[in-house]
């Protein structure tokens, strides 16, 4: 009963295949873009570059074109460890100058005492 109402809004059989065949190419022109994502995104996942070039893989050859996209091995990009500048210098001992005073250690360069303040002899054997 369904159907026969469904068919009874054609005027033709002419019309109601052309009706059917657009709906089908509709379903595959979705079917495509859909596919196209996929191979974009999963792609993009795997470190490629050049996202529209994968889509375009993906639209045109659709199921062929994500099995090849699946197949791809992964990008591994080497990692770069980040060194601060001057970080050889910091990490090295520094030389220390005792005061005379109280006989604490004070860094290098230090031009007064860390401890009581009094004025540093910068030369002092």
């Amino acid at each position: 009963m369904i159907l026969s109402s469904f068919w009874s809004q054609f005027g033709s059989a002419e019309e109601a295949t052309a009706f059917f065949f657009t709906l089908v190419r509709i379903f595959f022109i979705c079917t495509s873009i859909t596919l196209g994502f996929y191979c974009m995104i999963l792609m993009k996942k795997k470190g490629y570059t050049t996202p529209a070039l994968w889509f375009i893989l993906g639209f045109l050859l659709n199921f062929i074109g994500l099995i090849i996209c699946l197949c791809q091995k992964q990008i591994h990009y080497p990692t770069l460890t980040y060194q601060q500048p001057y970080e050889q210098y910091y990490n090295q001992p520094s030389e220390s100058v005792q005061c005379e005073q109280c006989g604490a250690q004070n860094p290098q360069g230090s031009v007064y005492c860390n401890s009581c303040g009094q004025l540093i002899d910068h030369y002092q054997n």
